[in-house]
């Protein structure tokens, strides 16, 4: 059954640290348009299109790559976990 879970979503290829990191560079790659938006917020004094490219940023580039690093520092933290519990199984006297 996990098999089926692994095909779909972001879990389609192998997780590993080298995942987390190219999520966080998503995010510090999004800071420059984020304070570039910000900027222009203020230069142009508020305007709602300005607001929108701001949250939509925010969201895009900031908000979304945390969620999906946090769920994949999760999964491997839980893949070492199930690891360590396998390890640790006593074999049984038959």
């Amino acid at each position: 059954m996990s098999h089926h879970f692994q095909k779909a979503g972001i879990f389609s290829r192998e997780i590993t640290e080298k995942t987390v990191q190219k999520w966080r560079m998503v995010q510090f790659a999004a800071i420059l348009p984020l304070l570039l938006s910000v900027v222009l917020l203020i230069r142009f004094k508020g305007s709602i299109l300005g607001t929108i490219v701001f949250f939509l940023i925010l969201i895009v580039g900031i908000l979304l790559p945390q969620i999906y690093r946090d769920l994949i520092q999760s999964h491997l933290i839980l893949r070492e976990e199930i690891q360590a519990m396998k390890g640790k199984e006593a074999p049984k006297d038959s």
